[in-house]
């Protein structure tokens, strides 16, 4: 169980790297997605790093929250709560920048733009544009209970929420699977116009996510143990995306603006493929890790558990580090810098500002004992 659990922290740890990686120009970050070409990866970000979150909030899933339901909503909306904290940060943040000059973006400052805007389109302060994943899974996750639910007045195994059968969880399955290809269905025949989502499209996006939290539950109840993490298995995932790619060629999609490039069945298998990619990625780097015992084990940990820091301030790192980067000090040294220096800072501060928190808590409340 404890390997088990590290496995899943470095997955949620390596996704949050993608997404830290899709958000910068070419960089080092890149090989992860395995490079085809200077600017294509086998496994694009942008084709399974959202779907990647979504997987593993249902994986943890507990089916308790079914038949107490107030609680989810309680602990949910401390996250949100948290949320908008920096959503308030990054609205003064911006209002300063803009007003010196420094920042140059249409951005406007008023009652939607802080508390409406984050489930829609989210990037209306810029600086957090990336958090626009946890209004977004935020909705998802109160969601799913109620569709659970919702099939329990129609099969009796889901009626208390604890008991697993294969079964009724497959047709479950396969139900919000079709919900999600009708819902990119609508979004491809209705698409988002210059950016702006809609509540229409945000229904959508949230249709859409379901069914990787319901692919998570089912994955960890029925197919995990069946998986022998083999390179063997790995190079057939690999193998079958390069068939894939072939086939139907570079398939990419914007969740944030519900994009899914006029695709609709293919946006499912390419997340399935990232998925299943990560997941075995993350059992290689456990059982390196687990051989240095204790730090490599412990880093992976604190990554992976502070992927909301990073999610949210990444991109302000991003910018300070341009705005040092155009100064010319680099000189020769610029791309050297973007490519290699700026992921790994992008990466490394936001968990610094963590651990600098983190030991400021810890001092409080030794003088509070």
């Amino acid at each position: 169980m404890k390997e088990k659990n590290l496995r899943m922290t470095a997955f949620k740890a390596l996704g949050i790297i993608v997404v830290v990686s899709c958000h910068l120009d070419e960089n080092l970050f890149n090989l992860i997605g395995i490079p085809i070409t200077s600017s294509r990866e086998l496994f694009p970000e942008y084709s399974y790093h959202i779907p990647l979150f979504v997987f593993a909030s249902g994986y943890f899933y507990k089916r308790i929250y079914e038949s107490d339901y107030l609680t989810l909503v309680k602990k949910r909306f401390k996250n949100i709560t948290k949320y908008y904290k920096a959503n308030l940060f990054y609205f003064f943040l911006t209002l300063v920048l803009v007003g010196l000059g420094l920042l140059e973006r249409e951005i406007h400052f008023n009652l939607h733009s802080i508390f409406i805007e984050p489930f829609l389109g989210g990037f209306q302060f810029y600086f957090n544009g990336p958090g626009w994943f946890v209004p977004f899974l935020f909705t998802v996750r109160i969601v799913f209970p109620l569709t659970r639910k919702f099939f329990s007045l129609f099969v009796k195994s889901f009626k208390f929420g604890e008991e697993k059968k294969l079964l009724d969880e497959s047709i479950f399955t396969i139900f919000l699977c079709v919900v999600g290809l009708f819902a990119a269905h609508l979004a491809n025949t209705y698409p988002v116009k210059n950016q702006d989502v809609t509540l229409f499209h945000a229904i959508l996006r949230t249709a859409w996510g379901l069914q990787y939290m319901q692919i998570g539950l089912f994955f960890k109840e029925f197919v995990e143990e069946h998986i022998k993490y083999t390179f063997k298995g790995f190079v057939a995932i690999v193998a079958t995306k390069a068939v894939f790619y072939r086939i139907f060629g570079y398939c990419t999609f914007s969740l944030r603006t519900v994009s899914f490039n006029g695709h609709t069945f293919i946006s499912l298998f390419t997340s399935i493929l990232g998925i299943l990619y990560a997941l075995y990625l993350a059992e290689f780097m456990c059982r390196l890790a687990l051989r240095f015992k204790r730090k490599l084990p412990e880093l992976i940990n604190f990554v992976g558990n502070n992927t909301w820091s990073i999610m949210i301030h990444h991109l302000l790192i991003k910018w300070l580090l341009t705005q040092f980067a155009d100064t010319g000090i680099l000189g020769n040294s610029r791309e050297l810098f973007d490519y290699f220096i700026s992921p790994v800072l992008c990466l490394v501060l936001p968990l610094v500002f963590v651990h600098i928190c983190n030991k400021i808590k810890e001092n409080k409340e030794l003088k509070q004992a």
